[in-house]
């Protein structure tokens, strides 16, 4: 898996740009990364354009590790609201269990989407 960070234009939202097979240890380092990015400060806006990660190998279990790796991201970065861009294929069932076992799991700040446009809006706090 191999990533890409850039920051948006007006400064209050990263873009993370992901590709290749999701494995968990470097989605680790990913957000280790993040977290040091010159660019990077707590309470920026987060989208994740998944649309170029493989989920294949994914698995219940490895989406609940996933989804621990973002929560605690979440918590101790202070993150307010992190998006994910998927496509509307495979990725996005996988995407919707990430968001589901998020929710069981107590979590905040994540939510998915297919449409740019519209996960841009909800990051920046527009009315959907």
């Amino acid at each position: 898996m191999d990533w890409r960070i850039e920051l948006e234009g007006d400064g209050r939202l990263i873009r993370i740009t992901t590709n290749g097979p999701l494995q968990l240890r470097q989605q680790q380092q990913m957000f280790e990364e993040l977290g040091g990015h010159p660019a990077f400060s707590p309470g920026l806006a987060v989208l994740f354009d998944n649309r170029r990660i493989d989920l294949n190998g994914s698995n219940v279990q490895v989406i609940r590790q996933s989804v621990e790796i973002v929560q605690e991201f979440i918590r101790t970065q202070q993150i307010e609201r992190l998006a994910g861009l998927v496509d509307s294929g495979f990725n996005f069932g996988v995407g919707r269990q990430f968001e589901l076992l998020t929710d069981a799991a107590g979590g905040r700040g994540f939510r998915l989407f297919k449409d740019e446009q519209l996960a841009l809006r909800w990051l920046r706090g527009d009315s959907l």
